[in-house]
């Protein structure tokens, strides 16, 4: 009785349970990921290397919507590494009851 009393007293210190954290630590590093790649995507300047379709505008056209994509992926990342805290922080509270 004491070991469970002294694993939930640790897990109750580090403020969030051990599975929630760890999941909460991959998504936030995948919206970190993303939303950095999402910025270089989107300012880089689309010379004759890297054109998609013949006119200057389209490509900045489909850079910036590619850019969009990835800054999207980056944000609904972030919610779901939040979310994975606050189940964690749900889980400590119900808990202690």
């Amino acid at each position: 009785m004491e070991e469970k009393e002294l694993n939930q007293s640790q897990s109750v210190e580090n403020g969030i349970a051990d599975g929630p954290k760890v999941l909460a630590f991959l998504f936030y590093l995948i919206s970190i990921c993303t939303l950095a790649y999402a910025f270089v995507l989107g300012y880089q300047d689309p010379s004759y290397s890297t054109e998609i379709v013949g006119g200057d505008a389209y490509n900045y056209i489909i850079f910036t919507n590619r850019a969009l994509i990835f800054a999207t992926c980056g944000v609904a990342s972030a919610i779901i590494g939040l979310g994975g805290q606050l189940a964690g922080i749900m889980s400590i509270l119900n808990s202690q009851k």
